[in-house]
């Protein structure tokens, strides 16, 4: 009897999860956002799609203006939008990490990836796609030459560690 109820629980589990996958499916091909909007876009529940909020879209197309035109690095582009008030949940100024995802995210171009695949967005894109191309290779760029000056910090901070102080080598 036991088996019989976990049978019927497993079909009804496996049921739910194919027609979720469907519907999801089914969105994407319509063009529609399928989970939380993006920073930059709000959620509109008439719709059921996603459309630019006007303050926060203003920050990320100004954001990728000037990176683009390469006026800021990361770490730079993190403290100028800490400037317009755009910070992390904690209060601070966005990392680079957040920053570089947020650069190379397609949907600011009206794009959606998913699971590998792209799908052409229902939904107003903030950034134009004329300056994408110059932009991508821009941003791998100066990613690097930021990852390479924060070693060199690094390996000026290690240089000055416990082992290697020239106060500690007159003890």
């Amino acid at each position: 009897m036991l088996q019989v109820a976990f049978g019927q629980s497993k079909y009804y589990s496996d049921n739910l999860s194919e027609n979720v996958k469907r519907g999801i499916r089914q969105k994407l091909r319509r063009g529609e956002w399928p989970s939380l909007a993006p920073f930059g876009y709000v959620n509109n529940p008439k719709t059921r799609t996603i459309e630019p909020e006007p303050t926060k879209s203003r920050c990320v197309a100004k954001a990728f203006e000037e990176f683009a035109q390469g006026r800021h690095t990361l770490e730079s582009l993190g403290q100028r939008l800490s400037f317009w008030g755009v910070v992390s949940g904690t209060g601070k100024p966005l990392c680079k990490a957040t920053l570089q995802r947020m650069l190379t995210n397609p949907v600011y171009l009206g794009i959606i990836k998913h699971n590998g695949e792209s799908y052409e967005g229902d939904f107003p894109a903030i950034v134009s796609r004329a300056t994408t191309p110059e932009f991508l290779g821009r941003g791998e760029r100066n990613r690097k030459t930021d990852l390479q000056s924060d070693f060199a910090k690094n390996a000026d901070k290690q240089s000055l560690s416990r082992n290697n102080c020239p106060q500690r080598r007159k003890l």
